[in-house]
């Protein structure tokens, strides 16, 4: 890359930043007033503020807690008469495999918390992920990690992580 070009990403990673930073800021404490426990001068006792409408909170807890879920239904195919008889058990076997796939690639907790970002940076962010043999391929990789030698995985970003283009949200 020329000296030209990498001034010219240098630069526009920098505005991407500057951007965010305001943006970064909102965000944690929008996340820190998830406690519910504000303070008043004043009072003796804290005061709980509901910040979360119900319909809301029932959407929290029948999507983002029951997901991600495959559901898989084979049909008939008029093309290919025998279809039925290989098919018969077909969806079955299939979303359990998918399902399995996705707890072993330990989807739900990263899921939940792309959700919580959305909730609060107007965006979530989920990366999917090859780990090699050896379980060297990814940086940073910990030993300790969820991930899965020789499979997919997700891995969660931060949002304040990711540079957008500053006129958007």
């Amino acid at each position: 890359m020329t000296q030209e070009k990498i001034g010219y990403w240098r630069e526009t990673i920098q505005m991407c930043e500057d951007a965010m930073r305001p943006r970064a800021e909102e965000w944690a404490k929008l996340k820190k007033g998830l406690g519910l426990n504000y303070t008043i001068p004043g009072l003796a006792k804290p005061i709980y503020i509901a910040r979360f409408y119900k319909i809301l909170r029932e959407v929290i807890a029948s999507v983002m807690f029951r997901h991600p879920y495959v559901y898989i239904h084979s049909e008939h195919d008029p093309a290919y008469p025998a279809s039925d008889d290989i098919l018969e058990n077909a969806s079955p076997m299939m979303e359990d495999f998918a399902n399995d796939a996705l707890e072993i690639m330990d989807c739900r907790p990263k899921v939940q918390q792309c959700g919580m970002d959305a909730l609060f940076c107007y965006r979530g962010w989920i990366k999917a992920v090859y780990v090699p043999n050896g379980g060297t391929g990814l940086a940073p990789y910990a030993g300790s990690d969820t991930l899965t030698e020789d499979f997919m995985g997700i891995q969660w970003v931060r949002p304040e992580l990711m540079l957008t283009d500053p006129l958007t949200l």
